[in-house]
């Protein structure tokens, strides 16, 4: 395995106010673990709160089909979640997965582009960016390898919209079906309440069911004492997030999407309308 290299990539164009920034990255002799995109206001680091506002969505394109789509405070959660280290003023799309225990898993989901025409970086900026000159930046953790692009993790936001308030709400549409997906697990973003519960089925079989919040720390317990994971899941935020995952010990535990039904419930008193950020971690191609 070749020894990771960190370089700078190329300019970003267009990045003004209201436009999205776009970057195309070198593909056929690199594999990329990670991007760290900085934004700078005026000459000066961002703040977290700035990233957040000022950043409307992040997303990296291979030959034209998005693998990440979130906000950067939609990435931040996740990242915090699974433990990973974050600074203010960068956004952070992981491609390799350092928090699994072995080695070679952690880094067998890296980028290859040795089958990539085209791999892109686009950036969406808010129309009301309080500041002149608005810098962005990017830094690849990155290899020296032709590798294809083979097994890979996408990271994608979706809006669920509640439906009825007050009552369940089944979503059965999470688009991640597909050949050669499983589905490592999902981050409900919503302001959810304790009284509010989750149900997800597969198939049919109810293999999730948090009733009460009580029930969903000792789910977030669960999975601490039995993971993959170094150092577990970061738990701050059980009040207000919904974190659940199909994987204990192998990635391969998550279900195949394109072998079975999928719907989740959700019965809470958030009002009708309202929008639930979820976000979707999907392996591809996995090799079992």
């Amino acid at each position: 395995m070749a020894t990771p290299a960190f370089r700078q990539g190329s300019s970003f164009n267009s990045v003004v106010q209201g436009n999205t920034a776009t970057l195309e990255m070198p593909t056929g002799m690199y594999m990329y673990n990670r991007f760290f995109i900085s934004y700078q206001k005026a000459g000066v680091n961002a703040t977290s709160a700035e990233v957040f506002a000022d950043i409307l969505q992040v997303r990296v394109l291979v030959d034209g089909e998005a693998v990440h789509k979130y906000t950067p405070e939609q990435i931040r959660t996740v990242d915090n979640w699974h433990n990973r280290r974050n600074y203010d003023h960068h956004v952070v799309c992981s491609f390799t997965r350092p928090e699994l225990r072995s080695f070679d898993a952690s880094r067998i989901l890296g980028l290859g582009t040795g089958n990539v025409k085209n791999l892109t970086v686009e950036v969406d900026l808010a129309p009301d960016v309080l500041n002149v000159a608005p810098t962005l930046k990017l830094y690849a953790n990155l290899e020296q390898s032709a590798a294809p692009m083979g097994e890979f993790v996408s990271i994608k936001s979706h809006n669920v919209i509640i439906k009825t308030s007050g009552s369940n709400f089944e979503y059965d549409d999470l688009p991640v079906t597909g050949s050669n997906k499983r589905l490592l697990g999902f981050h409900m973003l919503g302001a959810f309440q304790p009284a509010d519960k989750v149900r997800v089925f597969f198939d049919d079989k109810k293999i999730v069911d948090l009733e009460t919040n009580e029930a969903y720390q000792a789910y977030i317990a669960d999975l601490q004492a039995d993971t993959i994971q170094t150092g577990g899941r970061n738990s701050q935020g059980l009040e207000t997030y919904r974190h659940i995952e199909f994987y204990r010990n192998a990635l391969s535990q998550a279900p195949i999407m394109d072998m079975g039904v999928f719907r989740l419930e959700i019965e809470t008193a958030i009002a009708a309308g309202v929008a639930v950020p979820t976000i979707t971690e999907v392996v591809h191609n996995l090799k079992v």
